[in-house]
């Protein structure tokens, strides 16, 4: 049947305002036609149903949808119920119509219609409620929307969203499998390096170590920041703002260039302006590697001849200093129509300058595009067969001169107490951990795995595990789970992770291992007594407001640490919940059951965090999924404290 619709005139099934009164009564009668003609021709379904829902008007565009003829419907005495699914259908009387009833409107409610040959129409209906005078329903105006196109596009963003995230996954995965091939041979490296220098050395060896420790920390740093990069997919660099001397930095990286370059035969000037200040503050490792950079194509293309490095004041505005680095040869030189080139990725001046000097062509545009992070550039000079000039100019803040992190590790106090397992699979690294421990009298023993640790277990206790996350036939994390598994006091033995991660964080996959802290790998030898020191020789201020508030009795705090310990796991398992819904309510109830326990236990910070997510989630802001990790650890390694602690 086509779609009746009549004017304001008739039975006001569709109300049209005729704004100009004029209008004859033939003009008024090709406008309803036309009215009529669009609403059948809608991209749109439209359907009138009287108040039970038994369709009065149907048109031409939903017939379509729906496979059907006009004369199919005539006199049928079909409801709207009539060409919904089973489900929609019990929807449409149980939830919708009364729904209607209330609101007297609905919008976009997603309902799936049946067609004529059985098949399955996706739509979002929307439904308007038209009153008679009376108050009493006179019939109800239904527009539909095929979603089939929309079902499609989100199955297929679904599909899309799953490929990267399992793209994302195998991205995760390579790169976790890299760091920790790259950081091994990296850690002995370094640790090496700083090994050798607490050995009796003359002046040339002392040299020769310190570039040997600069170069290996400044790989670290490089390879940390190419990780970060990598990880975030977005290519942007981590530049960090911390004190260093241009001039250390600018002698480093030559004295690398001197003694450890295969040649010999080019002399280096290094020229630094008295009115440099000796500290200035920026990220010296990014700097390090635009400067090694420079001064490594600078000594390739005047092999024999001279390289010369300038650092120059060009004065002092409200920012800071404004500092010139430039490095000047007396090479081959270039021409004029090739220096464009140089800063385009993969290329460089001449074919014939890749087949004799060698070089990928990435150095120039990498160092180019760190220095937009400093609202700065590289400007070259250059006449054939004279040489090159190549500068960037940075205005930095003064800052103080940083201590030389390059000195050896011999002045490290002794530990002198506690035994250590160490679990390591790379032999290099399980020999430097050791002779780290032997210096500092700490006693250890070693496993290669995650089993063999189990074992040393068994025979013994330790005050301290050392546990690194990639091993052969068990890994770190599962081998944490099974010593949590594990009998008291045994299952409450301090786990800390050797971690290649480039997040400064204990990650989730950690904690759900109860590993109790973690440091990064390659490790430094500094950090390490740090954390081995705390972990061993416990502050004498450990739990004094408790033991403060329970007169120091033994007994009693051994059975109120009990105490502590249940609602301590409970918290922690009812903040999780709350975590993963972003609960406002019932974190901050949490926070406000757990003000005494902190209080007592000195976690002011576990109180603080758990307050700034509160204030988040009520501002609307989405909470910070660090701290949430932060908060959970620190309640894990409260509990641990509380069973291992001697009252």
């Amino acid at each position: 049947m086509k779609s009746s619709i009549p004017s304001n005139r008739s039975s006001n099934l569709l109300t049209m305002h005729f704004l100009n009164p004029s209008l004859s009564a033939e003009t008024s009668r090709t406008i309803e036609d036309h009215a009529r003609q669009f609403v059948d021709n809608a991209p749109c379904g439209y359907v009138i149903t009287d108040p039970d829902g038994q369709m009065l008007v149907v048109n031409d565009t939903l017939l379509e949808w729906l496979g059907y003829e006009e004369e199919e419907f005539r006199g049928a005495r079909r409801t709207f119920q009539d060409i919904l699914n089973r489900g929609g259908a019990i929807y449409f009387d149980t939830h919708l119509a009364p729904l209607l009833g209330i609101q007297g409107s609905v919008r976009e409610i997603n309902l799936t219609l049946v067609r004529q040959d059985g098949g399955k129409l996706p739509v979002l209906l929307s439904a308007t409620q038209h009153l008679a005078p009376d108050g009493r329903t006179r019939f109800n105006s239904i527009i539909v929307t095929n979603f089939t196109d929309r079902k499609k596009y989100e199955r297929e963003l679904l599909e899309a969203r799953k490929r990267a995230e399992n793209s994302d996954r195998a991205k995760t995965t390579f790169l976790s499998t890299i760091s920790h091939e790259v950081l091994t041979p990296l850690n002995a490296i370094i640790g090496t390096a700083d090994l050798l220098g607490v050995t009796e050395l003359d002046a040339n060896q002392r040299r020769l170590q310190s570039i040997l420790a600069q170069s290996g920390n400044h790989l670290l740093s490089l390879f940390k920041n190419i990780l970060v990069v990598a990880k975030s997919g977005l290519g942007e660099l981590k530049v960090s703002h911390k004190p260093f001397s241009p001039r250390r930095l600018v002698h480093s990286i030559v004295d690398s260039f001197r003694f450890g370059g295969a040649d010999e035969t080019t002399a280096y000037h290094i020229e630094i302006d008295d009115r440099v200040p000796r500290g200035l503050v920026g990220d010296p490792t990014l700097f390090n590697q635009v400067l090694t950079n420079l001064i490594g194509n600078a000594a390739k293309f005047a092999r024999g001849g001279k390289v010369r490095i300038t650092v120059e004041s060009l004065g002092e505005n409200d920012h800071g200093h404004h500092i010139r680095f430039s490095v000047a040869d007396d090479g081959i030189g270039i021409q004029p129509e090739h220096l464009e080139k140089l800063f385009e990725p993969f290329s460089q001046a001449t074919q014939h300058i890749h087949q004799k000097y060698g070089g990928s062509g990435l150095g120039l545009s990498i160092c180019q595009r760190i220095l937009e992070y400093f609202d700065s550039e590289i400007q070259v000079e250059s006449t054939p067969n004279e040489g090159s000039r190549f500068w960037f100019e940075v205005v930095l803040p003064e800052g103080e001169i940083p201590a030389d992190t390059t000195q050896g590790i011999g002045e490290l106090p002794i530990i002198g107490t506690g035994r250590v397992l160490i679990v390591e699979d790379n032999r290099t690294n399980s020999f430097l951990v050791a002779r780290y421990f032997r210096r500092w009298k700490v006693g250890f023993d070693l496993a290669a795995n995650g089993k063999e640790a189990l074992h040393c277990l068994q025979q013994k206790d330790y005050d301290l595990i050392l546990m690194d996350l990639k091993m052969p036939v068990m890994d770190g994390y599962t081998a944490s789970k099974k010593i949590r598994q594990l009998p008291p006091p045994k299952s409450l033995t301090p786990i800390i992770a050797f971690s290649a991660s480039a997040r400064m964080v204990i990650t989730e996959q950690m904690r759900d291992a109860n590993i109790d802290d973690f440091t990064l790998k390659p490790f430094d030898p500094r950090q390490l007594h740090a954390i081995v020191r705390r972990y061993l020789i416990p502050s004498t201020m450990n739990f004094r407001e408790l033991r403060s508030t329970l007169d120091n009795d033994p007994e009693e705090l051994q059975a109120f640490s009990g105490i502590l310990q249940k609602e301590l796991t409970q918290a922690a398992t009812d903040l999780d919940q709350a975590f993963a819904q972003d609960d406002v309510e019932q974190i901050g109830d949490l926070k406000h059951k757990l003000k005494t326990t902190l209080q007592l236990l000195e976690a002011n910070e576990v109180k603080q965090n758990l307050q700034e997510i509160v204030d988040d989630l009520r501002a609307g802001r989405s909470a910070d999924r660090t701290m949430k990790i932060e908060v959970q650890n620190r309640l894990q390694q409260l509990t641990r404290q509380l069973g291992r602690q001697q009252w």
